[in-house]
């Protein structure tokens, strides 16, 4: 077998190896069953489930595969094994281990929609670990930025942050008219103002007040919604405009920089970089005030001397 190659063969056997993947054992003299290692050392204890884990393993491999359409470039020749290149050893020992794992199987089964946050998170920790063994000090922080952009762990995890805080704040906030429905509130619901304590259910005491400023709370918060996606329409068309930006001055480095292909990659990679948030943000919110400003002297034009005869002969005509 070339050196640059591995059998999927080999990868069982150290895949079974450093997990300590154990079968059942006889021992006669004590009368009970104890537990060996499927292959100590490179040597197989049992064959014959060793030859079991390793068919269930070669499935699995097999599914991946072809679920991420790779099968045919990994896919043995007739009435030949696997060859699988060394440099994609420890990756196919990486998912073959976290076959079995939650997000896994969900992924499997079509149901992305049910993986929750932290089990994203311990996908992410173990995908770490192995790109911190197994790839050189220049690739990791590639791959790492490459692995929380696909598994949407930041925005993921912030939306639950942010989730669970609005709910909390709105049930705060509206509490602070009318706390609980009168049927739940008993002489032990209360809570502080000025150093007073007070009976929730006599916090606002005419309920119509109540119930109207809890309505204007709601269209408080529609008018933030408004202006928070007005903000996120800025920094989408802000994006685009550095994507746009930055694949005009990749081209362009590229057709001066033929003979030096590092020189274009270096200034390529400084040149290609999204600008900090809080700086777009920034951009954002100015545009829109600008825009808004714009508006205001649009609608405030003071009509010329002529305009104005025109219009009040117009409507003394009217009359």
């Amino acid at each position: 077998m070339p050196k640059d190659v591995i059998s999927f063969y080999q990868i069982a056997k150290e895949l079974a190896e450093e997990d300590k993947v154990a079968v059942e054992g006889s021992d006669t003299k004590k009368s009970k069953v104890i537990f060996i290692p499927l292959v100590v050392n490179g040597k197989i204890q049992d064959k014959d489930q060793f030859d079991l884990y390793r068919k269930k393993r070669q499935e699995y491999l097999i599914e991946i595969l072809q679920k991420a359409d790779l099968f045919d470039t990994f896919k043995p020749e007739q009435d030949k094994k696997f060859q699988i290149p060394v440099s994609q050893k420890e990756s196919i020992k990486f998912l073959l281990r976290h076959y079995t794992s939650p997000v896994s199987r969900k992924i499997r089964k079509n149901k992305i929609d049910r993986i929750t946050t932290a089990e994203v998170k311990i996908t992410v920790a173990n995908l770490q670990d192995f790109i911190n063994k197994n790839m050189s000090v220049p690739l990791r922080d590639k791959e790492t930025a490459t692995a929380y952009a696909l598994s949407e762990l930041q925005s993921r995890t912030a939306f639950d942050e942010v989730e669970t805080g609005l709910l909390k704040l709105m049930e705060d906030d509206l509490s602070n008219v009318k706390s609980k429905p009168v049927s739940l509130v008993d002489r032990g619901t209360q809570i502080h103002r000025k150093g007073k304590a007070l009976d929730k259910k006599l916090r606002i005491a005419n309920d119509s007040d109540a119930a109207y400023l809890m309505y204007v709370y709601y269209k408080m918060l529609q008018q933030q919604s408004m202006l928070w996606n007005e903000i996120v329409d800025e920094i989408v068309e802000i994006r685009s405009e550095e994507i746009i930006e930055m694949l005009t001055l990749g081209d362009k480095t590229d057709s001066h920089a033929h003979d030096c292909e590092e020189a274009v990659d270096e200034a390529s990679s400084d040149s290609r970089k999204y600008r900090d948030i809080r700086e777009v943000l920034e951009d954002a919110q100015m545009r829109i005030i600008e825009r808004r400003l714009e508006k205001s002297r649009w609608n405030s034009v003071e009509p010329s001397p002529e305009q104005k005869i025109a219009i009040e002969n117009f409507l003394s005509s009217k009359k």
